[in-house]
């Protein structure tokens, strides 16, 4: 048994089986991703890394599995699930627009990429050691008898993020009483938590609300994600990066290729010469039609409706960046309350008020140099005309 220090759960033990895991090129790579892509730009401190959070979930996991009393197994499985489940993570995280380009391209996500991974490099291993790798890649799917685990409403991936990125954001919204959290969960059929801890849930509710609301959706943060997304896809456009090799990278990789091909708004984050907001949509501007068909633009569509609103604005040709942030769907949280099954939405109107408010962090932003913020004043009246 070998003992890893970590910020947030102090003393994390893992078996010598784990440890080959951990040491695997696939992991290690998730040191040189960033968890919060863009954020350091207004957390200095928010420098942490997708491996980092991935020993954290496979902590959880331990944690979570030894409380339910589930057998060796399943609780070795769940760690193994919790440790890999970011392996084929992009670089800088999450990127709505790069990654609505690749699941045009290539019909994969993240996960996909994962589960491939998985079973292309760790299988015999998994199976040597007498579990299934069937089991662990359903797991991260969010699918089978325990895949409620790692995605659900509150799952031990979202326990782990939201206390870490609090931490090292140095903000107070993401504050979580997780040994209170692990003690009043239950497992019928999914992972829930008992009515007792009612109190604990709703605290989860409002400190996921403030992180959403005030750190992964702050302005300059979106803004920094928008000028990336931008100078990625437009890579993949010129043919400077390669879509598939892009899936290998990481940051550093995609930062060095990022300035190799002299890249514009690659050289604007490096020197944190950020876009301006010009105005914005927000969920409160548009019918759920709109919406709906904002969210389905394909990559094409929208470079297009950009050139012709650039031409009618009298902005220079690429100067304007339309951000559409991603469709948040909120998956429901289970509560026990003695035979029965509840949704907590049904027993909490605290609950259900906050996760409604969620939906409103959602809109579109018009981006562009400071020179031309002015100009692009009224693209939220003009791009209403497009849908």
């Amino acid at each position: 048994m070998h003992t890893i220090k970590d910020s947030i759960h102090q003393d994390i033990e893992v078996t010598d089986f784990e440890v080959g895991l951990i040491d695997s090129p696939a992991v290690q790579r998730l040191r040189r991703i960033r968890q919060m892509g863009f954020a350091h730009l207004v957390y200095p401190c928010a420098t942490h890394s997708r491996f980092e959070h991935s020993l954290g979930t496979m902590y959880l996991a331990g944690a979570l599995s030894s409380n339910l009393g589930f057998d060796e197994k399943t609780r070795a499985e769940l760690k193994i699930a919790g440790l890999l489940h970011d392996v084929g993570h992009f670089p800088f995280s999450h990127n709505s627009e790069v990654d609505n380009y690749i699941k045009e391209k290539l019909n994969l996500d993240h996960v996909d990429i994962s589960a491939k991974l998985i079973k292309m490099y760790y299988k015999d291993a998994i199976e040597d050691a007498g579990l299934s790798q069937k089991n662990v890649v359903d797991m991260i799917r969010g699918r089978g008898k325990y895949g409620s685990i790692l995605s659900s409403g509150i799952d031990v991936d979202k326990m782990d993020y939201l206390v870490r990125d609090a931490y090292f954001t140095g903000t107070a919204y993401g504050l979580i009483d997780l040994s209170r959290l692990l003690c009043t969960t239950g497992f019928k059929k999914t992972l829930a938590f008992h009515i007792k801890g009612i109190r604990n849930i709703e605290a989860v509710i409002i400190s996921r609300f403030m992180m959403y609301s005030t750190v992964y959706f702050h302005r300059t943060i979106k803004i920094a994600g928008a000028m990336f997304g931008r100078a990625v896809t437009k890579a993949f456009d010129d043919g400077s990066i390669d879509v598939h090799e892009y899936i290998r990278m990481d940051d550093i990789d995609l930062m060095s290729c990022l300035r190799k091909n002299r890249s514009y708004l690659a050289e604007c984050l490096d020197k944190r010469r950020l876009y301006k907001l010009g105005s914005c949509l927000s969920v409160n501007d548009l019918s759920e039609r709109e919406i709906a068909k904002c969210a389905a633009l394909k990559s094409r569509e929208l470079q297009s409706i950009e050139q012709d609103m650039e031409k009618r604005l009298g902005v220079s040709k690429g100067a304007l960046i339309i951000d559409i942030g991603p469709k948040k769907t909120l998956e429901p949280i289970k509560m026990i309350d003695g035979a029965k099954l509840l949704n907590l939405e049904e027993i909490s109107e605290f609950s259900r008020s906050v996760m409604n408010q969620e939906w409103q962090n959602w809109n579109i932003q018009f981006l562009a140099p400071q020179k031309y913020q002015r100009k692009i004043g009224g693209a939220n009246k003009l791009f209403l005309e497009y849908i």
